[in-house]
């Protein structure tokens, strides 16, 4: 499995750790889903971890709600002391404008 791109740059990922409905209200009320345990760790420790094993180190998540929780604990977690070239940047959706995964991309896109 090939790490890197063709000109050798890390792979990017994004990630949107939003739900886009309430499903899950009212436990999403005070904290977002992609923190809600599973085997009593948060569910995007996962998919972090993941992405790390397969090359990703350059990682954006796209949050609507609940975004500077979401931050302080990425900013907690080991996965930066794992590996050096993890680097994640964070980026705050205005709940007025994003409704949807369409939406997310397209304001990501936006924001340059």
């Amino acid at each position: 499995m090939r790490m890197t791109n063709d000109d050798n740059t890390p792979r990017q990922a994004v990630v949107v750790a939003d739900s886009f409905n309430s499903r899950f209200k009212p436990i999403t009320l005070d904290r977002p889903r992609c923190l809600l345990p599973l085997v009593n760790r948060p569910l995007i420790d996962y998919t972090i971890e993941h992405l790390i094993e397969h090359g990703f180190y350059d990682i954006t998540i796209l949050a609507r709600a609940h975004s500077e929780k979401i931050k302080a604990h990425l900013d907690q977690s080991n996965f930066k002391k794992l590996d050096a070239r993890v680097s994640f940047s964070f980026h705050s959706l205005s709940a007025d404008s994003c409704l949807s995964y369409g939406d997310a991309i397209r304001e990501l896109s936006n924001s340059g």
